[in-house]
Parts: structure tokens; sequence; C-alpha cells
């Protein structure tokens, strides 16, 4: 697993919104949630072939996913 690179912590810091351990929590939990909604976005195109925004052919991929046959 990779780490974050120091060009970036530095840049995070600078930036100057970090000034105390509750700022530092609660971007943690921000990245941490925009880490998941990636991953959840990821799956969702793998595993079933929907992008982001694609819906209109939504429930006939996941049907065919699935299997069935009309």
């Amino acid at each position: 697993m990779s780490t974050l690179k120091k060009e970036l912590i530095r840049e995070i810091i600078a930036d100057g919104s970090l000034s105390n351990a509750s700022d530092i929590g609660n971007y943690l939990k921000d990245m941490f949630k925009d880490v998941i909604q990636e991953m959840l976005e990821q799956e969702l195109s793998l595993e079933l072939g929907y992008e982001k925004g694609d819906s209109q052919n939504y429930y006939f991929k996941f049907i065919m996913k699935l299997g069935y046959v009309f």
C-alpha cells in the first residue's frame, strides 16, 4: 500500500486549513469518504457495466448481468 507523497502533505499543511487535531480528523474523514465513493463507482463500472450518470440502460444491464432472459 502506498503512502502520501511528502509534497502532497506539505501542500495540505501550507493551505492553512489544518490548525488543530480536529481539523486533521475532519480532513481524513472527508478523504476516506471520497475514497469509498470512488471505489463504489469503480465497482459499479466493473461489475455491472454501469458508468456514473449512465442510468438509461442500468436496469437492462443489471438484469442481463443476473442472467435473466426475456
